[in-house]
């Protein structure tokens, strides 16, 4: 059963190594297709964190709809690691979302999803005229 004495052994062991030690553990630890998909599935917690929405995190991260599905029902449902996670490195994702967002990283039809957005949420909540 998950989490079992081995798993907390595991985590208290990366906790205590250095950033570049966790890589290497982890590089020996899991094969190249497990760490694809934690890396994918941390890249797609992140945009949803961000507040994209799933058809632009598909189109950056190549997620399909039901591993975005489920990233997004433990980031909202889950044991709150993700919120943790995301609280204490909220500056730095702030700033990569807003990297994202004005650079165009992601492409001109997420800042147009985006401008969409901005302009119906601001245009709903208009007090003026």
């Amino acid at each position: 059963m998950y989490p079992n004495a081995c798993t907390r052994d595991f985590i208290r062991t990366l906790s205590a190594l250095s950033h570049e030690e966790s890589e290497l553990l982890l590089k020996d630890h899991c094969t190249m297709q497990e760490l694809r998909q934690i890396s994918e599935r941390w890249a797609v917690a992140k945009l949803i964190w961000m507040g994209f929405p799933y058809r632009v995190i598909t189109q950056k991260t190549g997620a399909s709809s039901t591993t975005i599905a489920r990233v997004a029902h433990w980031i909202h449902y889950g044991e709150g690691g993700y919120a943790r996670a995301f609280q204490l490195r909220a500056l730095d994702i702030e700033k990569e979302r807003a990297a994202l967002y004005h650079t165009k990283a992601l492409g001109l039809e997420i800042v147009d999803e985006f401008s969409r957005m901005e302009a119906v949420t601001y245009g709903a909540h208009s007090s003026d005229g």
